[in-house]
């Protein structure tokens, strides 16, 4: 497992991933971050050359925080709003399950 933290700064199309994970009225929102379910969201798709690709995310990442946030165990939800309202940077630290 590797963590660790990126700085993104928004471009004009946003940062340049998807995020998936439960949402808040999920029967998931019940589990715990785990060994390998290290958090409740993670990246499903990545942009190719984009903000997130050059950072060095991955699709499959999963993310564990947002500008120093806990967000392991967090909503969809809440995890969009915390990088909606970042601006024009954001923080995330994520884990990968395995080298990329």
């Amino acid at each position: 497992m590797e963590t660790r933290t990126v700085v993104l700064h928004r471009a004009r199309r946003g940062f340049g991933f998807v995020l998936r994970g439960a949402k808040a009225s999920s029967p998931l929102m019940e589990l715990r971050p785990s060994e390998r379910c290290p958090a409740l969201q993670y990246l499903d798709d990545v942009d190719a050359g984009g903000v997130a690709d050059r950072a060095g995310l991955k699709k499959g990442d999963f993310l564990i925080a947002i500008n120093g946030e806990d967000v392991s165990a967090a909503s969809h939800e809440h995890v969009v709003e915390l990088i909606r309202s970042s601006g024009a940077l954001v923080s995330m630290t994520v884990v990968s399950l395995h080298s990329h």
